[in-house]
């Protein structure tokens, strides 16, 4: 079924909205009537889509996850080298693109949490490598994808001042060496 262009503008606008919205203000202060007027869309557009202003948020929170952890997945799988490092770019890319995002659920981790089919994917794909019986792995999996998260968010604080290629460098070692590789270097 093939969604309606107006729908799909309308839904952007919105989205585009909230998050311009939130460099200025917290979320509980949103309301749809501001909401609505800085996406240039009427109310019953916004309520014929959404119940309020959180189900908006938390199908932009969804979208970003989904398409983080489905990365995370990908570099996850056995591999060539090659081809992980380019996924590792893409997500660079991804967080750098979505950057004020990033940091927002980074630094509100409590209330954003991975979840859903995305992270279980991701959980049992990292299950896989370690091949594992016990629960460890979900201890290993948090390590990796939290630890992954915070490189990306220092990165971003510290002014994007390293390349793509010296951060992918820094991912790519600590994925698959462990953080013992930069203590020992």
């Amino acid at each position: 079924m093939k969604t309606d262009a107006r729908i799909i503008n309308s839904k952007k606008f919105l989205k585009e909205a909230l998050l311009s919205l939130l460099c200025e203000m917290k979320l509980s202060d949103i309301k749809v009537v501001t909401l609505c007027e800085r996406a240039e869309i009427n109310r019953a557009t916004f309520y014929s889509h959404y119940k309020n202003v959180y189900q908006l948020f938390e199908e932009i929170i969804d979208g970003y996850m989904e398409k983080m952890c489905s990365f995370v997945v990908k570099i996850n799988e056995n591999i060539p080298k090659e081809q992980k490092v380019e996924l590792f770019k893409k997500l660079i890319a991804y967080v750098d693109k979505n950057s004020s995002l990033f940091v927002m659920i980074f630094e509100n981790s409590s209330n954003f949490e991975f979840s859903g089919n995305q992270y279980q994917t991701l959980q049992e794909k990292i299950h896989q490598r370690i091949n594992s019986n016990n629960m460890i792995y979900k201890y290993i999996a948090n390590y990796y994808i939290y630890s992954g998260g915070a490189i990306l968010y220092t990165w971003i604080k510290n002014g994007k001042k390293e390349s793509y290629d010296e951060l992918c460098k820094i991912l790519y070692a600590f994925i698959n060496k462990g953080a013992s590789y930069f203590i020992s270097n």
